[in-house]
This record gives C-alpha cells, structure tokens and sequence, in this order.
C-alpha cells in the first residue's frame, strides 16, 4: 500500500502547476468579445483565451496563439507585449502536448521579447514557465534558478498569488530531490500566504502536499489533519480530481492507522470522484 501511495502522491505533485477551475464561461465570453475586436486588442482578446484553455485543449491553445502571434505584426509594427504573450502561451501550449524541446525554444523567444518592455508580471509567468519545463528534464537545478527569478520578480511587485506559488514550485522541487525539510519550509510559507489569499482550490493544494510531507515523517495524526482540511478545501472548490487524490491518500492513512471503516468509506468517496472526472 506504500507504493500506491507514493505513485498518486507523485501524480499530484507533477501536475499541480498544470491543474486549473472550469473556465468554459470566460472563454465562451470571450468568444463574442473576439468577433467585434480589431488590432491590440484582439490579440490581448485571444491571448487571454489561450491563457484559459484547460490541459486537454493544448492544441486550442496553440492555434489561437498563433493567430494572436501573427496580429501582431501589422504593417511592419511589431506589437512586442502581443508576440511576448503569444509565445508565452505557445511554450505553455507545447508544455501540455509534452513536446518540452518546443516549449524551451517558444518560452524563449518570449523572454527575449518580455526583457525589452516593462511587463515584470508577464515575465515572472514566463520564468515561472521555463522552470516547470525544465522540471520535465529532471533538471531541478535549472527549474530553481528559473523559479528564483520568477519569486524576486513577484515579491518586486507584490503578487502574493504569484509568490506562493513559486514558493510551491521551489518546496516540490526539494521534495523530489530529498530535501523534505526544506521543502517544508517552502511550503509553510505558501500555506501562511494561501490563507491569507483565501482560495479554497490553493489551499487545497498546499495542505495536501504538507500531508505527505508529514506522512513519509511518520506524523501520521498530523497528516491526518492536513488531508482533513485539504479535503474540505477540495470540496467546497469543486475540485473533483484533488478530491479523489487527498480522499485516497486519507483512506490509505486510515487503513495505515488500522481505522478500515473509515478507510472505506474514503475509498469508496474517492471512486465516486474520480468516475466522475474520468
């Protein structure tokens, strides 16, 4: 039971970064806006939609960045925070589809471009972008220098959200290298952040990735609390997928702790869930 613990643990923390909420209604919204716009703004308009796009729709994702990409170049004027944008979410794009090599080369040119105007926000996401890449390599020391520079940027200009979860990004990248105690400290200080913030999808999160943590320590009642509250943040976000994972992770604690009952009923919730999602 070790081991299928650790494997959906390890899931989680992989695809994190990659989890996001339904946002089949800003993107329907956006259709409409798109229709009418012309120029700027219809690449700002169309960047924003790529931005939205869920995992399963990276191929969306690249076709409206590309048709973003090619607006902003209009008679020989180069619209730099357009072309930044829209490669930006070409590497993210090519990221999805695990095609990393295209995705380096695409966060690339965006970087190139987001350096020449005073976009800090836009360049710490493509920092942030090139780190997670880098992570795919397995080259966590080069993801960290990547996710350093995406926190300092962050931290320059206030964007809590954005710094805790560089904070996370930094706290799984010494939890796969079997740093736990600094990855802890990583992660407190995003959870210190995230509830601050108030959002119920992040702290779900974070509270999970503790509970691990504190499992593989052997402080299994303190996991137990950890998974408890990640489970009622899970829930009261609607998120069905980290629902399913920290409900399995509870039950396999429980089973740990001899509880089966409990254990059960767990397993069976986090069947429910995960039928759900598919």
């Amino acid at each position: 039971m070790k081991i299928i613990f650790y494997y959906i643990a390890l899931i989680l923390l992989f695809t994190l970064s990659l989890h996001g909420q339904d946002n089949s209604r800003k993107i329907d919204s956006l259709d409409l806006l798109i229709r009418s716009a012309i120029g700027k703004e219809k690449v700002d308009l169309l960047n924003q939609q790529a931005a939205l796009m869920p995992v399963n729709s990276a191929r969306k994702r690249i076709e409206l960045s590309k048709n973003a990409l090619e607006l902003s170049f209009n008679k020989h004027t180069e619209y730099i925070e357009g072309v930044a944008e829209s490669y930006n979410n070409l590497g993210v794009g090519f990221y999805h589809l695990r095609e990393h090599d295209s995705s380096l080369v695409y966060l690339g040119l965006a970087k190139e471009k987001a350096l020449k105007i005073n976009e800090p926000k836009l360049l710490s996401d493509i920092y942030n972008n090139i780190g997670n890449t880098y992570e795919r390599f397995l080259d966590y020391e080069t993801a960290d220098i990547y996710h350093n520079k995406s926190l300092l940027i962050r931290k320059s200009i206030g964007d809590t959200t954005g710094i805790a979860s560089s904070l996370v990004n930094l706290g799984l990248n010494a939890w796969r290298v079997g740093k736990y105690l600094e990855a802890n400290e990583y992660y407190l200080h995003a959870l210190e952040i995230r509830r601050r913030n108030g959002d119920p999808f992040s702290l779900g999160n974070i509270l999970n990735n503790i509970g691990i943590l504190n499992w593989n320590w052997g402080n299994y009642v303190k996991a137990l609390q950890y998974y408890l509250e990640s489970y009622e943040m899970r829930d009261k976000a609607g998120d069905s997928n980290g629902v399913a994972i920290t409900g399995n992770n509870i039950a396999l604690l429980y089973q740990k702790l001899g509880d089966f009952e409990k254990s059960y009923q767990y397993l069976q919730k986090s069947l429910d869930y995960a039928t759900k999602v598919n």
